[in-house]
């Protein structure tokens, strides 16, 4: 297995960004859309975020040259960490809530 080359702190916000975006979406966001979040002057620096990204491995085009695809490894890990964490998240809550049903309070 390849072991790709670690992203910046800033590439991977980017790249998780990106994520979660399509995972709200079901499409990635446009150059525009990371610039705005992110404080580019333009979407032209949001490219240059996405290309550094890609020439690590993280991202790959598609044959059109259009569109990027998240490479499945990557995807797989995080979507197993956002699993992770959202059952996590669901038991604290369950337990929280059941608590203050039961009047115990938070």
């Amino acid at each position: 297995m390849t072991t790709l080359p670690p992203l910046t702190t800033h590439q991977r916000k980017v790249l998780d960004y990106m994520l979660a975006f399509f995972e709200a979406n079901d499409m990635l966001p446009p150059n525009s859309q990371i610039a705005r979040d992110f404080g580019y002057a333009s979407p032209n620096s949001a490219q240059c975020t996405l290309d550094q990204i890609e020439a690590k491995g993280y991202l790959t085009r598609n044959e059109l040259g259009q569109n990027i695809g998240i490479t499945v490894i990557f995807t797989v890990a995080s979507i197993l960490r956002s699993y992770v964490v959202r059952r996590w998240f669901n038991a604290a809550l369950h337990r929280a809530v059941a608590r203050v049903t039961e009047g115990g309070g938070v």
